[in-house]
């Protein structure tokens, strides 16, 4: 009898199993709330078993996960385990926000830039969330809007009252900028500094970085 089982938060594809060593008559599996037992009628050489599991826990992100299997059998109780530990990556996001220029009039239009990364090599950040609020009064070219670096399945691109949401499905370690204008129509604005915040973070990693 071998029973493995994963730490919580990690999904095992159960479909996925495979195994060799053993003819598919000569071992039954069941699935277990943690895991999978294997029952083996009769284990003369060796056995190999193959699956997939996911991870589906974002507080497990910078954290050690475990994956534990046990054997025993009839003619010896003795129990033998084994387990593993590998690491879940967690990743780092960073944000800058520029403009074409540091003085406008009114009826200019404002060139922005956002750039942002993941910079731990081989991670991955997940439904990442940029806001970009700006002043009111401010006419954003939503249309306009470029963004390179990533496929556009990646992503989607909302107008809210006073900004955008851009939305990532994931962002790995390569750069990612965004592009978009501004006109300045409002003449209450001449004489006044222009604000603007942008705010990013992630499911797997919910600290917020910020950019203005």
């Amino acid at each position: 009898v071998i029973n493995d089982i994963l730490d919580k938060g990690v999904d095992l594809d159960f479909d996925s199993i495979e195994v060799d060593g053993v003819k598919k008559s000569g071992y039954q599996l069941h699935k277990t709330d943690s895991g999978f037992m294997m029952s083996v009628n009769a284990l003369k050489e060796y056995l190999i078993i193959e699956y997939d599991a996911q991870i589906n826990d974002p507080l497990l992100s910078g954290k050690q996960i475990r994956n534990y299997a046990d054997i025993t059998c009839s003619n010896n109780s003795e129990t033998v385990t084994s387990e593993v530990e590998s690491e879940v990556l967690k990743p780092q996001l960073e944000i800058s926000k520029m403009t074409d220029k540091d003085i406008y009039n009114v009826n200019d239009i404002i060139n922005y830039e956002i750039q942002v990364n993941q910079t731990v090599k081989d991670a991955h950040a997940n439904d990442v969330v940029i806001t970009d609020i700006l002043d009111q009064n401010l006419n954003i070219d939503i249309d306009g809007i470029s963004i390179e670096g990533t496929e556009k399945e990646n992503y989607t691109v909302e107008k809210i009252d006073n900004g955008i949401v851009i939305r990532f499905k994931q962002i790995s370690d390569k750069e990612i900028t965004i592009k978009y204008q501004v006109l300045l129509q409002d003449n209450t604005l001449a004489g006044k500094e222009i604000t603007s915040k942008a705010t990013m973070t992630s499911i797997n990693n919910t600290d917020i970085k910020t950019a203005d």
